[in-house]
């Protein structure tokens, strides 16, 4: 027993690192080297002339709801990290994927994470063996907003 609780101590000592790592935060992913941002405040949007028909579809619906865009894009060694670390953020969400289509070796997922009032996600996450880019709308919206909006 008194060479167990010396063992216990040490392997806790040195794993209790590994279990406290912070999962970071989608907009942190704009700090690892090579990824391309642009992010859209709430105010630019505003600023955005209001346009009634996209393709057909009514935009103003949802562009009221809309809080910020965040547009990430990563190439060769910053879409492999990119990648990964959104892997990591999506499984610790614990988010079901809405949609998932693959064509040609590009993979495209669409999520939807709930959160408060106006911080509602809405993540496209694609992958290509080379290119990574991943859209990540935030707002008031619900999964209905969008329904309406893919339906029409």
């Amino acid at each position: 027993m008194k060479k167990i609780i010396p063992l216990l101590l040490l392997i806790l000592t040195f794993t209790s690192p590994l279990y406290a790592q912070k999962v970071k935060e989608i907009s942190e992913l704009s700090k690892i080297k090579g990824v391309t941002v642009v992010q859209i405040n709430k105010q630019l949007l505003n600023l955005i002339p209001k346009i009634d028909q996209v393709n057909g579809i009514d935009t103003n619906q949802l562009s009221g709801k809309l809080e910020s865009i965040l547009i990430l894009n990563g190439e060769d060694k910053a879409a492999t990290q990119l990648g990964k670390e959104m892997q990591l953020i999506l499984k610790s969400l614990k988010v079901e994927p809405l949609l998932y289509a693959s064509d040609e070796g590009e993979e495209t997922t669409m999520y939807y994470v709930e959160g408060s009032k106006k911080e509602n996600q809405f993540i496209l996450f694609s992958q290509e063996p080379d290119e990574v880019s991943i859209i990540v709308l935030k707002g008031s919206f619900t999964p209905q907003d969008i329904s309406t909006l893919v339906n029409k």
